[in-house]
């Protein structure tokens, strides 16, 4: 692991602590899927934060490629 990376929040030292309200809003995602049979699969699309009453609410939508199908 290179130095200055944190294993248990992925960020480097040097980035600012994450808040909720940090993530409203549209983001592009991708997935590497492994299922328990060793079966691939990858996701990409996007997702969006909204607000919700009690903070945030996380939709996404994408396209899913599941090895050999």
């Amino acid at each position: 692991m290179a130095p200055g990376w944190d294993a248990l929040t992925g960020c480097d030292d040097d980035m600012k602590a994450r808040v909720l309200d940090d993530f409203e809003g549209r983001w592009r995602m991708t997935r590497r899927i492994v299922q328990g049979d060793g079966t691939r699969a990858g996701l990409t699309g996007e997702a969006v934060w909204r607000r919700a009453e009690e903070g945030l609410l996380c939709e996404e939508a994408g396209q899913l490629c599941v090895e050999g199908q």
